[in-house]
């Protein structure tokens, strides 16, 4: 198995005990540091892993691939940094491998609410499909899965144009596609150790739809964005008042607000940065 990292001190040892706890036998821990300036492979390196560091900082994509190009068994299990699993995570995991055609099994992530942006986090951008086990959901979060090496080298590994979001969307859909199949098992269960700050779920939610929704790189483009994100608003605000925890409303607005405003300077840095190539052309 691996464990993608960037940044990741915080929450590494967790994750790294959670996979060295497992009722099903880890044959390796590979821990794929992206250029951590942090103390992440100090912190790393105290555990019976392996280590492998980039030198450039590369995004989660390559991150992913690097693991899969290094790691030496067919079915290689991924556990994010700030995740930390169940005892039988990789077991339940395992237990769904029962078809030759079943590439990849999720499992669940159990996420803190220690405050308000927890929850609004929790009901809005959660990392999980439920609880009930699902063949061929829309995809699988990366968060914690476990995939046949053999069928992502096949499929081509993952579009390292991702760099921290959608790369899990992406090789789920290529892997549909191609005719193999993908469990989401709720019983395999991970907590999701992050806590946020009103500031960050925010960013967490315009980096989750960056590569969703049209980019801004156009001023039609940013029209149509700004449409289906205020249809989304009214849909969040809609569903915060009647679970009745309207404490969240006024994220829903500030993350609207907050969302718009990156997409403008996104328009913008594109406007002028092709401005100035049409100069130099010319």
């Amino acid at each position: 198995m691996y464990i993608p990292c960037y940044n990741a001190e915080k929450f590494i040892r967790q994750s790294i005990e959670g996979a060295l706890h497992q009722t099903y036998l880890i044959d390796e821990i590979l821990i794929i540091d992206d250029s951590s300036n942090d103390k992440t492979v100090a912190v790393s390196s105290r555990y019976p892993v392996k280590v492998i560091k980039h030198g450039l900082h590369k995004g989660l994509a390559a991150t992913r691939n690097t693991a899969f190009k290094s790691a030496k068994n067919e079915f290689i299990a991924a556990l994010d940094a700030d995740c930390s699993a169940a005892p039988d995570w990789l077991e339940e995991l395992m237990r769904n491998f029962i078809e030759d055609s079943v590439a990849g099994v999720g499992g669940r992530l159990i996420g803190c609410k220690f405050n308000v942006a927890d929850r609004w986090r929790e009901a809005h951008i959660k990392q999980d499909w439920g609880s009930e086990r699902i063949e061929n959901p829309a995809f699988l979060y990366g968060s914690n899965t476990v995939y046949k090496k053999g069928i992502i080298l096949k499929v081509g590994l993952y579009n390292e144009m991702y760099k921290s979001n959608y790369e899990d969307c992406d090789i789920s859909g290529r892997i549909i596609q191609m005719g193999f199949k993908l469990i989401y098992n709720p019983y395999a269960q991970a907590v999701h150790l992050k806590t946020d700050s009103v500031k960050s779920v925010m960013i967490s939610y315009w980096n989750w739809h960056f590569y969703v929704w049209p980019k801004p790189i156009s001023w039609e483009g940013l029209m149509l964005k700004t449409k289906e994100n205020f249809g989304l608003l009214g849909h969040y605000c809609r569903m915060d008042i009647k679970n009745k925890d309207c404490s969240l409303v006024y994220i829903d607005i500030a993350s609207f607000l907050y969302h718009l405003i990156l997409d403008i300077r996104y328009y913008l840095r594109n406007f002028y940065q092709n401005k100035k190539w049409k100069k130099v052309l010319m």
